[in-house]
């Protein structure tokens, strides 16, 4: 497996340092049913506005119907690498409060955003690998599962990495090119 150990100004956890987004997974291994519940478990503990909670997941294991439905979702470059992963999950947010009142949507999104990065935190715990995606046909996808009153945020492909040297040159390429992230004095607004 590639080593691309994120190099940080001071020191992080390992499970954030250690997290990147492979486009190369090993289409031989299946997820066990405690492993993925175990990624959705650790979604339902993210922090939520108001504990609202407005998110739901579609859990796609390689191999099942759910998985053949999610890929014909996906557009672009996304169609050439992400059916090898182990499983798809879709997470889904919902704009609509349980009393029918709005949830604001921007809410909505990054409380779902929260959950899935839990999802990939969880599975970067059990040496497992992940990558979002927002290259999907999200209409598509809501009438592929007949969905109503969520909105589609991301699809995460989540597995163990593969042999990128079997991959194409196109994902070698991909696969090998450095980490990079904009600088702290970029994101930072004012001093601390």
């Amino acid at each position: 497996m590639l080593d691309k150990t994120a190099i940080t100004s001071v020191p992080v956890s390992s499970l954030v340092s250690g997290r990147w987004s492979p486009r190369v997974y090993d289409s031989s291994h299946s997820f066990s049913k405690e492993e993925l519940t175990a990624f959705i478990e650790a979604a339902r503990w993210a922090p939520s506005s108001n504990n609202f909670q407005p998110w739901k997941f579609v859990v796609a294991p390689r191999g099942t119907e759910a998985h053949s439905k999610v890929i014909p979702t996906l557009t672009g470059f996304n169609q050439s690498w992400a059916p090898a992963a182990s499983a798809l999950v879709v997470v889904l947010a919902s704009t609509t409060r349980p009393d029918g009142t709005a949830f604001d949507r921007g809410t909505a999104m990054f409380n779902a955003g929260l959950a899935a990065s839990n999802v990939v935190l969880e599975a970067e715990s059990r040496g497992f690998k992940s990558h979002y995606m927002g290259g999907f046909e999200k209409q598509q996808l809501l009438d592929e599962f007949g969905i109503k009153g969520f909105e589609p945020a991301i699809i995460l492909a989540i597995g163990l990495p593969g042999d990128v040297s079997k991959a194409s040159p196109e994902l070698q390429t991909r696969e090998a090119a450095q980490r990079e992230r904009k600088s702290l004095s970029e994101i930072i607004l004012g001093e601390f």
